[in-house]
């Protein structure tokens, strides 16, 4: 236990980056008094060094590689369906297991009322003219409220527009972050959608 008010105040910052308990944020602290100034210096240096060169696909939100192309855009071998997520970790997540050999988009825009919609209409007709090149849509934002509220309109903007869409089917409960799903249950989700 720390008594330190800065250092209980770290910790609390800690807890909240997603994978880390209160515990583990203690035991990442007692980690760090552990190295000494330079080893902390350069992973901390490197972390940076990271989050500022790395490049991320515009359509996808994949990592770009050297040449600033996306792996999963530019292969021609995946089928022409568009998964729609709500995060990178996700994305990554689904790539690992092989569960899907189709494209991605991952819809960052939170819209929960009218004004929502209207601050972020060109955000959604970008969506919706990239969504025209696949044969069909699955949504796959997490089924919380926020989350069912956007699939909703997501499929009513979809639907206008005479795009074939789905969701995720059995096994993702409501109220769940799809983070958090294990990828036996996902890939049922996926291969056991239901189209709208």
């Amino acid at each position: 236990m720390f008594k330190s008010q800065e250092i209980t105040e770290l910790l609390l910052k800690i807890s909240k980056i997603p994978g880390f308990s209160k515990k583990s944020a203690e035991k990442f602290m007692y980690w760090v008094f552990e190295k000494d100034s330079l080893t902390l210096n350069l992973l901390f240096n490197e972390i940076q060094r990271i989050k500022e060169e790395t490049k991320f696909c515009t359509k996808c939100s994949f990592f770009l590689d050297k040449n600033n192309n996306c792996e999963i855009c530019n292969d021609k071998s995946r089928k022409n369906v568009l998964l729609v997520l709500e995060n990178l970790t996700i994305l990554n997540k689904i790539e690992k297991s092989n569960i899907f050999n189709g494209k991605y988009f991952i819809f960052e825009k939170k819209i929960k009322s009218n004004t929502d919609y209207q601050n972020n209409l060109d955000y959604i007709n970008d969506f919706v003219k990239y969504s025209k090149e696949f044969d069909e849509v699955i949504l796959g934002i997490s089924p919380t409220l926020e989350g069912e509220i956007l699939n909703n309109i997501l499929k009513d903007i979809l639907k206008t527009n005479s795009i074939k869409v789905s969701h995720l089917a059995i096994g993702v409960p409501l109220g769940a972050s799809v983070d958090y799903i294990d990828e036996t249950t996902l890939k049922m989700s996926i291969k056991n959608r239901q189209t709208d």
